[in-house]
């Protein structure tokens, strides 16, 4: 499918794109738990239409959440420029149209990507959805930490060219029990800090 992508002009505020084309990767649980842990004003999309971010954030406050679809984020995130230093955008997965959009307007893509065959093979799928010249970075998800499964994505990324991040998001049972409360911080600042200076570094 050839989608028709717009061109935007880049945002005072920072733009993180979570993306992975294959479902169950991680996207929610790395957009609202970067979302916690980002420094300054954050606000967070959820594109997906079963709305896995809005609803875990339901009755909290800590920071402000909306739902779009791909048909409205052209039109709504230009107009937040001036709202938030970082805004997070949690694409679903198998919508190349919503994924393209995303990436098109983001400064930085994060696509988390979990130790498996499968989603290695996978992941030029969702690389070929990204325009040529944006940013990107895996984000090795769903590892567990006394393994070495986080190695093992980085090396794979490291040979293939694929800029990854040292820090991980874990496979971990208390995030798993974190829906619908506050995530456990001290799980995703390794990460959220790593993302900040990585983004410092590639966003003009």
């Amino acid at each position: 499918m050839v989608v028709s992508v717009p061109v935007y002009d880049r945002l005072p505020m920072k733009i993180l794109a979570i993306c992975n084309k294959k479902g169950g990767a991680g996207k929610t649980t790395l957009a609202v738990g970067l979302a916690a842990c980002l420094p300054g004003r954050v606000g967070l999309i959820d594109l997906d239409e079963n709305g896995s971010s809005a609803r875990w954030m339901e009755g909290l406050d800590l920071f402000d959440v909306a739902t779009g679809t791909s048909d409205t984020i052209a039109d709504v995130v230009p107009t937040l420029a001036d709202e938030y230093d970082w805004l997070v955008l949690d694409t679903p997965p198998n919508d190349a149209r919503a994924i393209t959009f995303s990436t098109a307007i983001a400064d930085l893509v994060l696509i988390p990507l979990a130790p498996s065959p499968l989603e290695a093979d996978q992941l030029p799928d969702t690389l070929a959805l990204l325009p040529e010249d944006r940013p990107y970075i895996v984000v090795p998800s769903r590892v567990r930490i006394s393994t070495s499964a986080g190695k093992s994505i980085r090396d794979m990324c490291v040979v293939a060219g694929h800029p990854v991040t040292t820090s991980v998001l874990p496979l971990s049972e208390r995030i798993v029990q974190s829906f619908g409360a506050t995530p456990v911080r001290l799980l995703f600042r390794p990460l959220a800090d790593e993302i900040v200076r990585h983004a410092e570094r590639t966003i003009p």
